[in-house]
């Protein structure tokens, strides 16, 4: 029959009795545990295909890194931070590279390349999805193509007369509001700011009038 080990838990008195084959198995599992968190993060460090490429130190070992700075809600300014310390290529994950260059957009997001976008553009997903969050390739071409049609060299010249006129309307109203009080108010007095989130709006709406 196995002895038995009384422990006492500090500040508490509380007594509990534990087998030396129950205290030697949870040992040996917080050993082989940290053994196998070490071996992940030497090769993590060392020898993942990522390895080579700068990044935040945190994360070349745990997706925690970019986990907090999305919750903390500043994970683009990080990223833009970290480009611009780091250069083009930038590891934000242990499996994830951040790519800021004229060229990797092309290699990326060209029609046919073979490249699968994240799940994180899930988290992107309201109500439906778009050809921006879809990442099953085959739907996107479909969809890309139905919209492609509208952004054909042709379907735009189809579009400049209409649009010229629109731009047109813009601009001539907003001077109109400026000139108007430039005659209410003395010449040396600041016109009013002009909340131009208002204005974007009412010219989206003449776009789709």
């Amino acid at each position: 029959m196995d002895k038995t080990i009384d422990i006492t838990l500090a500040h508490s008195g509380l007594l509990f009795t534990i087998s030396p084959f129950v205290l030697k198995f949870a040992l040996r599992l917080v050993g082989a545990s940290c053994a196998y968190f070490f071996c992940i993060a030497v090769y993590n460090a060392v020898f993942h295909p990522l390895a080579k490429y700068p990044g935040p130190f945190l994360a070349r070992f745990t997706d925690l890194y970019a986990a907090y700075h999305a919750w903390k809600g500043d994970i683009h300014l990080d990223m833009w931070r970290c480009h611009e310390k780091y250069g083009k290529f930038v590891r934000y994950a242990p499996n994830r590279l951040n790519v800021n260059s004229t060229a990797g957009l092309k290699d990326i997001y060209t029609q046919g390349k073979n490249f699968r976008k994240s799940k994180n553009y899930s988290t992107m997903v309201h109500q439906a999805l778009n050809t921006l969050t879809i990442s099953d390739p085959k739907e996107h071409g479909r969809r890309r193509r139905v919209v492609s049609q509208g952004f054909s060299d042709s379907a735009m010249r189809n579009y400049e007369t209409s649009m010229v006129t629109i731009v047109q309307r813009f601009c001539k109203r907003l001077l109109q509001t400026v000139e108007e009080e430039k005659d209410s108010a003395s010449s040396n007095t600041w016109q009013p700011a002009r909340n131009m989130s208002q204005w974007c709006k009412s010219y989206a709406q003449m776009l789709e009038n």
